[in-house]
């Protein structure tokens, strides 16, 4: 699955040492199937790592104020259910149908 995404992150995002910039990746994805049960596979394989080129690749870090395109590959079981991402440093998560 390839997820299209667009970034822009605020130049006040910086609330702590610990957080240097937002990331997005298949390591910050997990994929519950139609049934209701969470993928225990992940969602990041050989293939998600190294398909594309990575210059239509969403950036793996992006750092306060700045702006960012590009794709975000996962590897998913079902053709049908949830993502979550999962921001680890500022402990909100999001939900998306597919």
């Amino acid at each position: 699955m390839a997820l299209d995404v667009s970034v822009e992150t605020s130049p006040n995002m910086l609330n702590s040492d610990l957080i240097q910039q937002f990331s997005m990746s298949s390591l910050t994805f997990q994929a519950i199937g139609p049934d209701g049960v969470t993928s225990n596979a992940g969602t990041d394989s050989t293939a998600t790592l190294f398909c594309l080129d990575d210059s239509v690749l969403l950036p793996g870090n992006i750092g306060p104020g700045e702006k960012a395109q590009g794709l975000v590959l996962l590897d998913v079981e079902n053709p049908s259910g949830i993502l979550i991402y999962e921001d680890f440093w500022t402990d909100s998560a999001w939900e998306y149908a597919y």
